[in-house]
């Protein structure tokens, strides 16, 4: 299995099942990947929404994730660390670990899971935003990407592209550039980025 992030709760392009979202047990879903690339000290994992209406809303912050770690089984505690693991920060709600799907009455929102191989682990405390790791990440000139495993997400609008403005990893639009220049991030990894896209 290549580093791609995958689940079988649910496939590409199928809704997500409520039991994942506010609406059900509000739970984690299973998620699993392949080796990453050689050199890899951390993995980290970012979940959003890009269609809420106040602007992309995050779902689920982990980071400092085992490389030998290939796999977050159903239901992960809602705990600032986990052992054997990594560590969790807080989500825009406000809270620890995974908070699943909620949106407003209305047209479907697409949500991304994007897993991240990173050369280096992150200064950071447990609690972090997803901001903290990108400025983290940004900042640490050590730092590179050394792989995005495909994007995961589920929508249930067949009209919706099958691609996104959405950036790879954790990085913003404005950064992604001078990261590139750094040579932090390789554009063909960046070009290679598969977009596969959800919602609720």
């Amino acid at each position: 299995m290549s580093f791609n992030l995958e689940s079988n709760a649910f496939k590409n392009g199928a809704d997500i099942p409520k039991k994942f979202t506010c609406d059900g047990a509000n739970v984690s879903p299973p998620l699993m990947w392949g080796n990453p690339p050689s050199g890899t000290k951390s993995v980290a994992l970012i979940a959003d929404d890009p269609d809420a209406p106040a602007g992309t809303w995050v779902h689920w912050v982990m980071y400092d994730i085992d490389p030998q770690t290939l796999q977050l089984q159903e239901g992960m505690a809602k705990t600032e660390s986990i052992p054997g693991t990594g560590k969790q920060g807080l989500n825009d709600f406000g809270e620890i670990g995974y908070g699943g799907p909620c949106p407003p009455p209305g047209k479907s929102h697409r949500y991304y899971f994007k897993l991240c191989a990173l050369d280096t682990k992150l200064n950071l405390k447990p609690r972090a935003t997803k901001r903290d790791v990108e400025r983290d990440f940004i900042q640490s000139s050590a730092a590179m990407l050394l792989a995005i495993a495909p994007r995961s997400g589920w929508t249930r609008d067949p009209t919706m592209s099958t691609t996104s403005d959405q950036e790879p990893c954790f990085l913003p639009a404005t950064e992604l550039a001078a990261a590139i220049r750094a040579k932090k991030v390789s554009p063909v990894e960046v070009a290679n980025a598969v977009h596969m896209l959800g919602a609720v």
